[in-house]
């Protein structure tokens, strides 16, 4: 029915690269690099880390920016619209 030669070593392919899809986003690749860890909430990530809703990921709670981005000065549209 099967080839028993086949069985083993396409099952442990699978085996072995089911297990690098699992693993692949807790270990980062480089030093510089942050694992990925998905989340909906803070309560999600793991201890020092908040998640950020719009990414979905977790990320150290001191790269949290909660500080609105504001101007510099007053705007300036040009040219003028209706001029």
């Amino acid at each position: 029915m099967y080839n028993s030669r086949l069985v083993l070593p396409l099952a442990l392919a699978l085996a072995i690269s089911s297990a690098s899809c699992l693993f692949d986003s807790a270990v980062p690749v480089d030093g510089d690099r942050l694992p990925e860890i998905v989340c909906d909430q803070d309560s999600d990530c793991p201890s020092g880390w908040l998640c950020n809703p719009n990414l979905g990921r977790c990320l150290p709670a001191e790269q949290r920016d909660s500080e609105a981005p504001g101007l510099d000065g007053a705007p300036l549209l040009a040219p003028a619209v209706g001029s």
